[in-house]
């Protein structure tokens, strides 16, 4: 198969018209001529764009519907399991290939399903469950310690030895990388976003392990102190980074410390929460650190941390899957030009996942995980939010949807 239309190439590089010749699963040329030559066997796409597949480096596979978190409480695993399988079909009709699980219980089955072509859905990246301490971030404060262990979406453990064992078990059941809470955040009843949450002690110990395994550990952080912290102590990527300062960007400049952060979620909360019936604690956070996650994100910006596009969506109405794009507008409104945004949800994604040897960026030798969008998204970087924009998307060289009708649905290279 040859492509020929506007390109995109996830590296910053952008043409009118180019080439792209896929040859099963891989992509075997990428011609950047101004004017390419068309071929016999070649689709002209015209003034669509071809880009590299969507990467969101920060999804939770819950399945749930509502953002009640007493509602959820009721709904049995299984039932939020079968929801998120249709997550995963959003998904890449949002033109998503690749995502990072930021934990959920069921993160490993719907890898595996998708691995093994049961599902239709992106390639997933999961660290089982996220460790936290007790009465941590996502500990549910509001109902038993014994309970909280059996419906939390965490694993609790507290002191060196169970956060060592917390790891080996994360790892026992299939975990790509370990992520654990290191401050408070939203969700917590009974605490702030800026709380420090595990000592140095414990810290060093998950690292430690995670080591053992040569996986990198991903950390929660909203607080300042936490992250410090946390980066100090090896951990290789901050989620949120809602409050930063210059010591620490340039610390995590200077270890190349990547961050995700998630504006879309504290922007709806803002923007949505109430009339979705969220939960007021959260909303009132949400409300008052707003204005200070967009500064962190510039001055993450300026000192020229490798961030990724990542919304934290897990499937409620307000926070639904296949609608995550809506982050790469928000980073643009925050000073980010659409062709960085694109590259944080490309190349600078795939970087976080660890699999940017095979995707990320359209180039001879990459898998074939590209889509086709209709129009140019670095003149309208919203048009990525618009399903029906998003006319072809291709994953490892197998097409899994396509609205053009030149396009043989059963093309097998």
């Amino acid at each position: 198969m040859i492509l020929n239309g506007g390109l995109i190439d996830g590296k910053g590089g952008y043409a009118e018209k180019a080439l792209v010749e896929i040859r099963g699963d891989r992509i075997t040329r990428v011609d950047f001529a101004k004017a390419a030559k068309l071929e016999s066997e070649c689709l002209d796409v015209g003034k669509m764009t071809i880009m590299p597949g969507l990467i969101d480096a920060h999804v939770h596979l819950w399945g749930v519907r509502t953002m009640d978190y007493f509602q959820r409480l009721v709904v049995p695993e299984e039932i939020n399991l079968l929801r998120a399988t249709h997550d995963l079909n959003k998904l890449i009709d949002a033109g998503y290939t690749s995502i990072r699980d930021a934990g959920s219980r069921g993160g490993i089955f719907l890898r595996k399903g998708v691995n093994e072509g049961t599902l239709r859905g992106p390639r997933i990246k999961t660290p089982r469950l996220p460790i936290c301490q007790t009465g941590g971030h996502l500990d549910i404060h509001f109902i038993p310690l014994e309970e909280a262990k059996k419906k939390s979406f965490c694993r609790i453990a507290d002191g060196p030895d169970e956060c060592r064992k917390a790891v080996r078990e994360q790892f026992r059941e299939g975990a790509d990388y370990i992520k654990i809470c290191v401050t408070g955040g939203l969700m917590g009843e009974k605490e702030t976003p800026e709380e420090t949450q595990f000592s140095a002690e414990e810290i060093k110990v998950i690292v430690e392990e995670a080591n053992r395994k040569n996986r990198k550990v991903s950390a929660h952080a909203y607080g300042l102190c936490g992250a410090k912290k946390a980066v100090l102590l090896g951990v290789q990527l901050l989620e949120h980074g809602v409050f930063l300062d210059e010591e620490l960007c340039e610390q995590m400049a200077r270890k190349n410390v990547h961050l995700t952060p998630m504006l879309a979620t504290i922007y709806k909360y803002v923007s949505e929460g109430e009339a979705h019936g969220g939960m007021p604690w959260v909303i009132e956070r949400a409300k008052r650190v707003l204005e200070t996650q967009v500064k962190s994100f510039q001055l993450a910006h300026r000192f020229g941390i490798r961030m990724a596009a990542g919304t934290d969506f897990n499937g409620a109405p307000m926070l639904s899957h296949g609608k995550n794009a809506i982050e790469l507008e928000l980073m643009v409104k925050a000073g980010l030009s659409p062709m960085e945004a694109i590259t944080a949800a490309t190349q600078i994604g795939s970087e976080v996942l660890e699999i940017d040897s095979e995707v990320g960026t359209i180039e001879p030798g990459k898998l074939a995980d590209l889509i086709i969008v209709d129009g140019n998204p670095l003149e309208n970087i919203c048009i990525l939010q618009d399903i029906t924009k998003i006319k072809f998307v291709m994953k490892g060289g197998e097409i899994l949807k396509t609205t053009l009708s030149d396009i043989n649905k059963d093309y097998n290279g």
